[in-house]
Parts: C-alpha cells; structure tokens; sequence
C-alpha cells in the first residue's frame, strides 16, 4: 500500500474521495454467487453506502449471507488497498501512526479482547499467528500475558508491517491474508486470530479454511466481524466498498460448519470501541464439514434481517458514531 502521508490525505480527503468514486465508476464489474453456499438467488437489502458510490447490498436467498453484489474484479481490488484504503479511511482521521494507535485505542482493545478470549482456551497458547495483524497490539499484548511463547503475524499492509517492527519489534510476514498455507510460517498454532479481516476478503471460506489447516490438533480459532444484526450501529456508513462480506451470528455459524469447526464460545462487543462486533471462539470439530447444500435459512429469518437493516438505515447517526472501519 502506498506511504501513509497524513498532511496530503487530511488535506486533500475529498479529492481521494472523488478519485475513489471514479475509479469505482470506471470498474468492471460482476454480479458475485454467495461465497459461503454458492448461491445464486439473491435480493437487494441495502442501497446505500458511506462514501455514495451507489453500493448494492443483497441477501443469498439460501443461507441469508449479505454481500456487495455486484463488485469490481479481483484486481481492482489490489489497486484499492494498494490507492485508496489508507489515504481515505486512516489519513483523513488520525495525523500519523502514532496518533492512530492511541486514539483508536489498539492497546486498549486488544488487552479487552484477550480478556474475553482467554478464558476459554484450556491451555496457555505457544505458538499464535494473527491474520491481519495491523499496528500490532494484539501480538503485542500475547507477548506481555506469554512472554515465553511465540507469535507471529500476517499483514498486507507495508505501512502497519513497519509500524510492527518500530512500534513493537515485531518482524511480520507481509503477505495476503490467503497465502497462510506457503511459505515459511511456523506453524501449526495453538491460536489463530482474525480480528475484522474477514468482512474484507472476497473469498472467506477459502481464508478461514487456510487459517484452520495451520491449526494445531487442539488449537482454537477466534474470528471477529461486525454484526449486521446489532443495535449498535445505524445508518448508511456501516456499509462501504472496504467491507465486501456482511455476516450475522446465523451465517457465522454456517461459516465455521463449512471449515470444519465447532464453536466454543458467542461473543459480542468484547472490545468497548466495537460494541456494533460478534466474535467466534472454535476448535476444529471432530465431524466433517456441512456441506453447502445444508447451509439454509427460513424465509422467517431472512424477513428478521430485512426488517433489523430497514429499522437501523431509519435510525439518525448519532454525532459520534461507534463505527470505525
């Protein structure tokens, strides 16, 4: 990605805008098959985004999976992150990395999420990967609480890769969240942690799936993304073209059934600047994995997720909105 240049972009936000919204514009685009059942049928829930490039939010008639259909191709995607996603949605918010790590609280809420998730895990983890590392807090805060063990960490982003090591001494792998199963990674782990990486990718079976290959026989997985169905958040900014999956605790489930885990553990809000997140704790299960074709949801259910998203879309932002991604 490109540098993080906090004068330019604080400047000049609406101008990154702007170019964002050409190029999206100027994209071909592709009407997108649900990713987590491969369904075909879906209907449009939500028809507007935060930055009003005219987003198409539907629902899998099948498994109620919510997805931005249609998208860019792949590649525009790269150019995305590589262009856009930094001087947009971090430069135009915080005056450089620094200021972004403690303003947006990252130590603060990886120590409250480790809080949440250690209670379950039966043994002390020693070896952990997180996918999506960013600035480095949560591999930061496991070294404190298991200074004898090891971490590791995954990060696309050169920029938060460098933080990682200035901040933290940290040496990341700068690589895609989809290439955990190559290279020199030193796994298995005991611990695998996604913290809001998954609404980001355009394939999330095929992401987790690689992530619970590189897991121990008794390691566990904690997954984290924000809820759909939460009363937490409301208005037309919790949907925007950085987050290409919308999950709720129902297609959570069915995610974790199709690679082959068992939940552990439900947990909402487990850090206080995401109260709008649930989170999954699981463990490879010791049945095989749902087929898709067991993936469905009731009509009743995808009625509930319509009526939530209509009332939430109705509801005035509050001046300091909880959404931060």
């Amino acid at each position: 990605m490109s540098t993080f240049n906090s004068v330019e972009t604080t400047e000049n936000g609406s101008n990154y805008l702007e170019t964002l919204r050409t190029s999206f514009q100027r994209a071909t685009k592709v009407d997108i098959d649900c990713p987590l059942c491969g369904g075909f049928e879906m209907s449009t829930i939500v028809s507007s985004d935060r930055h009003d490039l005219g987003l198409r939010i539907v629902m899998c008639q099948r498994c109620a999976m919510a997805i931005v259909s249609p998208r860019p191709i792949d590649a525009w995607f790269e150019e995305f992150y590589r262009d856009h996603f930094w001087p947009l949605y971090i430069g135009s918010r915080f005056a450089n990395l620094d200021d972004m790590y403690i303003r947006d609280q990252c130590a603060e809420r990886s120590s409250q999420i480790w809080n949440t998730i250690q209670p379950f895990l039966t043994s002390s983890p020693k070896n952990y990967l997180d996918v999506g590392c960013g600035q480095g807090a949560m591999l930061a805060e496991f070294r404190s609480r298991y200074p004898n063990s090891r971490c590791n960490g995954v990060e696309p982003s050169v920029d938060a890769a460098e933080y990682c090591f200035r901040r933290h001494g940290l040496r990341i792998e700068k690589r895609p969240w989809d290439s955990l199963s190559v290279g020199d990674l030193p796994g298995s782990f005991d611990l695998v942690t996604m913290i809001h990486v998954l609404e980001h990718v355009l394939s999330p079976v095929d992401v987790l799936e690689r992530a619970v290959s590189r897991l121990s026989e008794n390691g566990f997985i904690y997954v984290e993304v924000p809820d759909l169905l939460s009363d937490r958040w409301s208005g037309k900014d919790f949907f925007h073209i950085a987050h290409v999956c919308y999950f709720h605790e129902t297609a959570l489930r069915n995610l974790f059934l199709r690679c082959g885990l068992e939940v552990v553990a439900v947990i909402r809000g487990a850090a206080e600047v995401w109260p709008w997140a649930i989170g999954f704790l699981g463990r490879k299960s010791s049945t095989i994995a749902c087929p898709s074709e067991e993936l469905l949801s009731s009509g009743d259910f995808r009625n509930r997720v319509k009526h939530h998203l209509d009332s939430r879309l109705m509801v005035r932002r509050p001046e300091r909105f909880w959404l931060r991604w």
